[in-house]
């Protein structure tokens, strides 16, 4: 009980932080300074994120019994698992940078390549694994459509600020869907990371293990 009451709770948490960064909070000049700005957007999405984590703690998904899986190739998922949500916060950084006008926008273009391709390997390598279970194959899928869904939304949302039809009424909506879209992505990501450091074992140790999530 106590479990999914705090589910409740952290899910509820997740809906008022991502309603708020998906409204653009903190507005540009509302603190009186772009880097304290830039500094409280990237706090939000962190908040997001770690309440995410909370949730995913408190759920049955996250209690029952895992199959573990031998964790072969190169990259491995368990070096993915690591670097995809330091990519994806890195990617937040370097938006929220461009968003209140403290760095261009080519950093935040190109390492946006360079975190699309890394979180697309790191979902497409999880579906390919046989003996992962459902949740994590359905988490990796939500990702995937995510990462293909906020690069159309990067384009719309750069398009709204170097050029004149940032004044048209949609192209707010698509900054929002931008903002939010890559708070769930983050989320997903660190979700399906969890996942993965507790099921991929290296290739050597078998694949009949199971995970309790459990420690003696």
């Amino acid at each position: 009980m106590k479990g999914s009451w705090l589910s409740i709770l952290a899910g509820v948490l997740c809906a008022l932080t991502l309603a708020a960064i998906a409204a653009g909070y903190p507005y540009a000049g509302s603190l009186g300074s772009a880097q304290l700005e830039a500094l409280g957007a990237v706090a939000l999405q962190l908040l997001f994120g770690a309440l995410a984590l909370v949730a995913l703690a408190a759920s049955e998904s996250w209690k029952q019994e895992q199959p573990r899986f031998a964790d072969g190739g190169w990259p491995t998922l368990r070096s993915l698992a690591v670097i995809g949500p330091l990519a994806v916060m890195t990617q937040i950084g370097l938006g929220a940078g461009y968003r209140y006008q403290l760095i261009s926008v080519i950093p935040h273009a190109v390492w946006a390549f360079a975190a699309a391709v890394l979180l697309l390997m790191m979902g497409t390598y999880v579906l390919t694994q046989s003996q992962a279970s459902r949740t994590m194959k359905t988490v990796a899928t939500v990702l995937l459509s995510l990462t293909c869904l906020q690069v159309v939304l990067g384009v719309g949302a750069l398009l709204a600020r170097v050029s004149d039809i940032q004044r048209a009424a949609w192209m707010p909506v698509v900054t929002g869907l931008h903002l939010g879209t890559g708070s769930l992505i983050l989320a997903c990501t660190l979700i399906l990371s969890a996942f993965v450091l507790r099921c991929a074992e290296p290739a050597q140790q078998g694949q009949e293990m199971v995970s309790t999530g459990r420690h003696s």
